[in-house]
């Protein structure tokens, strides 16, 4: 048997006894005492892990090669896929094509809601709907809604490239729409189109070009911090925001102003019932109102989306037509995979202005 520790002693006992053994306490209640851990349970293979790892890698595999033979079968299986057609309003067998362009313009456009979305090509976008509209017999006319304050240069007149040879090669009119806003780049884009209807309350006009940056050389010769470039020429470091604006960099940007807006103004006299003299004269960068736009004839008339349709068919001469748009078809798993589709997260154009530095824009800036 096993031996029992010494009870604690009691009453007069207490005061002069040794010192209580622990073992009694431990042998009664348990303290003290250290359990042995449990041995671990023998570990089992994650054998639905190990299969789902394996899925993954056959169907990456499975993708590559299919991105690989679709490249290398030909330029027509590269072609993307055709839009989606959806019917805004009306009826009938014809068609009027509404093809929008909203927001900044630039190569890049973020489209999708809050802060992050997916970035577009907007001229690709564009010249794949005018495209499909070109090539649908059942498309009559165009109407081509702008919703825009401008942007790049370069973008805008990419995209009047595109209607202008939309208008030469196609027999159907282009009507532009405009919303609240179609100014600068917006309006550079428009005078490529039959006529131009505004809304009574849309701002519009500000023709002209804007390069601009910020120069911050006071404020670091104030704390004692310098500018220190090496450079190959006299002029690579055009517009350097830590230097002391120069003379010569600025004539040499301000001949870039004057070329890009004289081939505004250009195209707006090529495109409007206007005289080269009057336009000049208006493209100082002003913005007009939709009643100060029509007495310049900047413009051809002021109504809303239904007098602009009642325009498109007049000139179209249509009855009964359906107003449809495109949609660009949801890219598949595999889309994705393979890289056909750009699904690149982007953060929004108004935070993208911030960094991107300086750019020839056709951009009215109040907006």
């Amino acid at each position: 048997m096993t031996e029992q520790p010494t009870p604690p002693p009691t009453g007069h006992e207490a005061t002069h006894a040794q010192p209580v053994d622990p073992a009694y306490y431990a042998y009664y209640y348990g303290y003290g005492q250290q359990q042995q851990p449990a041995a671990p349970a023998p570990r089992r293979p994650n054998f639905g892990l190990l299969v789902g790892l394996c899925g993954v890698f056959l169907v990456f595999a499975l993708c590559m090669v299919t991105s690989s033979l679709t490249q290398g079968a030909g330029e027509d299986s590269a072609t993307p896929r055709a839009l989606t057609e959806i019917t805004v309003s009306g009826e009938g067998e014809d068609k009027i094509a509404l093809i929008e362009l909203k927001g900044v313009i630039a190569e890049q456009q973020t489209t999708g809601g809050g802060m992050f979305g997916v970035q577009v090509n907007l001229v690709e976008r564009l010249e794949r709907e005018f495209a499909q509209a070109g090539a649908d017999d059942k498309v009559k006319a165009v109407l081509f809604r702008i919703d825009s304050p401008g942007g790049t240069v370069s973008a805008s007149d990419q995209i009047w490239h595109v209607v202008s040879e939309f208008r030469r090669t196609q027999n159907k009119p282009v009507i532009v729409h405009m919303g609240g806003t179609c100014a600068s780049g917006g309006y550079y884009i428009a005078v490529a189109c039959d006529a131009l209807i505004c809304e009574p309350t849309t701002i519009t006009g500000s023709i002209g070009v804007i390069l601009s940056t910020l120069n911050f050389s006071e404020l670091l010769k104030k704390y004692g911090v310098s500018d220190v470039t090496i450079k190959s020429g006299a002029n690579k470091d055009l517009l350097n925001s830590t230097a002391p604006p120069n003379a010569e960099h600025l004539e040499i940007l301000q001949g870039m102003v004057d070329e890009s807006h004289a081939r505004f103004v250009e195209l707006v006299a090529k495109g409007r019932p206007i005289d080269p003299e009057t336009v000049a004269k208006l493209a100082d960068g002003r913005i007009y109102t939709a009643k100060q736009a029509l007495k310049h004839k900047l413009v051809d008339g002021i109504g809303y989306r239904e007098d602009a349709l009642a325009e498109v068919r007049k000139r179209a001469k249509l009855g009964k037509a359906k107003l449809v748009r495109y949609r660009a078809p949801t890219p598949t798993f595999l889309d994705a995979i393979s890289g056909n589709a750009n699904t690149t997260p982007a953060i929004a154009p108004t935070l993208l202005d911030q960094v991107t530095g300086p750019r020839l824009l056709v951009l009215w800036r109040g907006r």
